[in-house]
């Protein structure tokens, strides 16, 4: 049976029930006083209208003779003109029954209200059946679908079928798929859909499974989390107890698997205020946390400011990057941040394996290269740290704030290794003990006679604090660390262009800005590029702002103040947390203006000093005014260096010298000798091509001997196919190479069946993007072989002498003037043809 008698026998069983609805109307008489009768027919009729238009639909799609298109149409037109006709009568009769059932109880209503009220009775929303996939709502889906559909004598069972099968998804419809639509087949479908997922067994496993695996909450100060977790947890107890399975035949099983989905603080917490004397169960842990969801939503809800809740507002989605940052590096796994407070669970830098002294980030116990030899003895990637997987499959998406890479954490950034001057620096502010230990590091002693260091530096005694901040700029797959100055005299906000790029932020519009510089009377106009990012705090990710700003090629080469170590300690020690790290290697890429320096900062404002003001902003405390800086523009260091060493001279004169000079006597080995021989003899000219034999090792024999690598090359194949797939241009270039090859005779179809058997030669493509022409090119492996034990064709092939020109040879060559010119051959290996025998 084809698609087209399927649809009209389709078509026909509901043409028929239309037909049955309609006489139904036509039969009713005055005496009909029931109105739910008439809703429900009046429901029916609409719904078959919608299957059957959807039914004439396809047939009219299949139809291709005009004649019988015609004919079509004029049926479905009765058929609409009937169901247009039952439709108008029983919205008739409805009005009519309501009118005369409102004005018999109310006879003060006027008409208009009763029109009303009718009208709003009929206008009330469609109850719609969920949908069932296979999984453990089926005793809920199956009470719908019996109320609805199953328990209506009006449908026929083919009805009923349709309406079952239009309410199953897979893999639920693949059980029943292959049943045809008749009315036997309702009850078995049915029935096997009851065997399948109504089982009691099924459905219990299935609700323990989701309490086993519901997803815990670490911090308790999340209230929407806790409030998820504990509505979850409802939900499937009250299924199993819907089942007869009362929570003590699981509670003991349960309750240390509730305590450890919630947080330490709130399990310390339900532990301290139960009753000892009776054990456990799992009404006692539902009630503990109801109450404390309940009370820490009112408390929110009580002591919100209306600020914060503006500013979430705006900061409508978190930075995944950033989350995962803090997930991976500062905090313990699986340990909330309250439950640090109060049970101080150990911190392990897993690179000294100390405990609780520091965070893995911060370690300064081992330098740059003893980090890097540890994480690759204990195979852990070096972006997260965490094991199982390398840096280029991580999906953390944090990059490296010093040198912009993706591969690598800034801890163990070979970058990040200071330069003389600053390190020298460092020394300064050490014992002496340290700072000899630290010289003879920086500067190996071997082959230097003689080191000589001066150092100098003068700063400046007063110093201005801007008002800069430590953020995480933050796009759809990157995030870096910046500073960014906040200025509410610039109109704009702006970003450097070295910071786009390593963001990848997509350029959203232009803008024509007129920027007048500092003592300029003049404005100079210019079209910037306008992007969109995320600023996030360090301290709270739930803080994001989304900024949009002009892009610049730099915002600033200034080197920001720092307060000092006294004043930072006095601010720590007060808890105060600063928006600024105060870390000069993090450069300025950002400039927030007064577009959003007002949505940023707050009004509350703390003095320090006389002369320090600390504003608060979302991104923390700001710091401002004028106070006594650790370093400055104004600083002068002075910084000399003098090495003496003999063994320089010697080095450099390397640089000059030829090492070997090519022995215009050394001949051929006797081996060699006679390899040449061999290869120009069996050298051939076709006519076309050269053709010559392959140089057979001995006892290796033709390369029917050589084992196959089928596997191999297949999986090779595979892997080729899926690079080139992502590269469409590419894909074409290697296609038409192929092409050409087999057009040139180059290469040729494989004639033999047995594909299993013989040796392959992976084939790969090799891109040149600074080649003008051949930018792709094939080459082909005859290094692959099985496995370590086999032999490929290179493996079986004499290696030979080199043949190519000496360069010095060459030189001397067009020095003489004997050359007038010089070509290339084109693919002149693949030109040499391989003897018959030998393929």
């Amino acid at each position: 049976m084809d698609k087209m008698s399927k649809v009209i026998e389709k078509r026909s069983s509901v043409r028929s029930s239309i037909t049955k609805l309609v006489k139904r109307v036509q039969a009713l008489g005055a005496e009909t006083e029931d109105l739910n009768s008439l809703s429900e027919l009046l429901e029916l009729i609409e719904t078959k209208e919608e299957i059957l238009k959807k039914y004439d639909s396809e047939v009219e799609d299949l139809i291709t003779d005009p004649e019988k298109f015609k004919v079509e149409l004029k049926g479905s037109e009765e058929y609409d003109d009937k169901i247009l006709s039952a439709k108008i009568k029983l919205k008739s009769k409805l009005k009519t029954f309501t009118e005369k059932t409102v004005q018999e109880s109310h006879p003060s209503l006027n008409k208009s209200n009763i029109s009303e009220n009718a009208a709003s009775a009929l206008k009330l929303p469609k109850l719609e059946i969920p949908r069932f996939s296979g999984d453990s709502n089926f005793m809920e889906f199956f009470g719908c679908f019996d109320s609805a559909i199953g328990s209506n004598d009006s449908l026929s069972k083919i009805e009923k079928f349709q309406y079952l099968k239009s309410l199953l998804s897979p893999p639920a419809y693949n059980v029943v798929a292959g049943f045809e639509l008749n009315e036997k087949n309702y009850d078995s479908c049915l029935e096997l859909l009851k065997q399948r997922y109504g089982r009691t067994d099924f459905i219990i496993n299935s609700y323990m499974s989701k309490l086993l695996n519901l997803e815990p909450v670490r911090n308790s100060s999340h209230v929407k989390s806790l409030r998820r977790l504990y509505d979850e947890i409802e939900v499937n107890i009250r299924n199993l107890r819907a089942l007869n399975v009362t929570e003590g035949s699981y509670g003991h099983l349960l309750n240390p698997l509730l305590l450890k989905l919630l947080p330490q603080d709130l399990v310390l917490d339900f532990h301290r205020k139960r009753s000892k004397d009776k054990n456990c169960e799992v009404s006692e842990i539902m009630t503990f946390l109801r109450n404390e969801v309940e009370s820490r939503e009112i408390c929110e809800s009580v002591t919100s400011n209306p600020k914060s809740s503006e500013i979430k507002r705006t900061f409508s989605q978190n930075c995944q990057n950033f989350q995962t940052y803090q997930r991976n590096y500062s905090k313990p796994k699986n340990v909330s941040t309250a439950a640090t407070l109060h049970t101080q669970v150990k911190s392990i830098c897993i690179f000294c394996d100390s405990a609780n002294c520091h965070d893995t980030v911060n370690c300064k116990v081992l330098d740059i290269e003893q980090k890097i030899n540890k994480l690759k003895v204990e195979r852990r990637c070096w972006n997260c740290f965490k094991k199982n997987h390398m840096s280029r499959s991580c999906k953390s998406g944090v990059v490296c704030k010093r040198c912009f890479s993706k591969f690598h954490h800034e801890s163990v950034c070979r970058k990040n290794i200071k330069p003389i001057n600053s390190a020298i620096n460092a020394s300064d502010r050490q014992t002496e003990s340290e700072s000899n230990s630290n010289n003879s590091s920086l500067v190996s002693n071997k082959n230097v006679d003689n080191i000589s260091v001066s150092h100098n530096n003068v700063s400046a005694k007063n110093k201005a604090f801007l008002q800069t901040c430590s953020i995480y700029a933050c796009s759809d797959k990157r995030s870096a660390l910046t500073n960014a100055i906040l200025d509410s005299a610039s109109h704009k906000s702006f970003i450097s262009a070295k910071l786009v790029k390593a963001l990848n932020l997509k350029i959203i519009r232009f803008e024509e800005l007129a920027i007048y510089s500092f003592g300029q009377t003049t404005a100079h106009k210019k079209r910037y590029p306008v992007v969109c990012l995320q600023l996030q705090s360090r301290h709270d990710s739930s803080k994001v702002y989304k900024l949009e700003a002009l892009v610049i090629e730099i915002i600033s080469n200034l080197s920001l103040n720092n307060p000092g170590l006294s004043t930072l300690r006095k601010l720590k020690e007060k808890n105060i947390q600063l928006a600024d790290s105060f870390e000069n290697e993090i450069p300025v890429d950002i400039l927030v203006g007064s577009d959003s320096f007002w949505d940023i900062v707050y009004d509350e404002k703390i003095r320090v000093t006389d002369n320090i003001w600390l504003i608060n902003s979302c991104f923390g405390w700001l710091l401002g005014g004028v106070g006594k800086g650790n370093n400055s523009d104004e600083s002068c260091q002075n910084v000399c260096l003098v090495m003496d060493s003999s063994s320089i001279l010697f080095d450099l004169s390397k640089f000059w010298e030829m090492e070997e000079f090519p022995n215009e006597t050394r001949g051929l080995s006797e081996r060699d000798d006679q390899l040449i021989r061999n290869f120009e003899n069996n050298l051939e000219f076709n006519g076309q091509r050269y053709v010559c034999k392959l140089m057979w090792k001995e006892n290796m024999g033709p390369p029917v001997g050589l084992d196959s690598n089928y596997e191999v090359a297949k999986k090779r194949f595979n892997s080729l196919c899926n690079k080139l797939n992502e590269n469409p241009e590419i894909s074409d270039q290697y296609k038409q190479i192929v092409k050409d090859q087999l057009e040139s005779n180059i290469v040729g179809k494989c004639v033999n069946e047995d594909i299993k058997s013989g040796y392959y030669m992976p084939h790969r493509a090799v891109i040149r993007d600074d080649k003008i022409t051949s930018q792709v090119r094939i080459v082909y492996d005859c290094s692959s072989k099985a496995n370590e034990d086999k032999k490929s064709l290179n493996d079986s092939l004499e290696t030979g002498v080199n043949l190519y020109v000496n360069i010095l040879d060459a030189i001397l060559k067009f020095r003489e003037n004997q050359v007038a010119f010089c070509g290339d051959l084109e693919k002149a290996f693949l030109m040499i043809e391989i003897a018959e025998e030998d393929r």
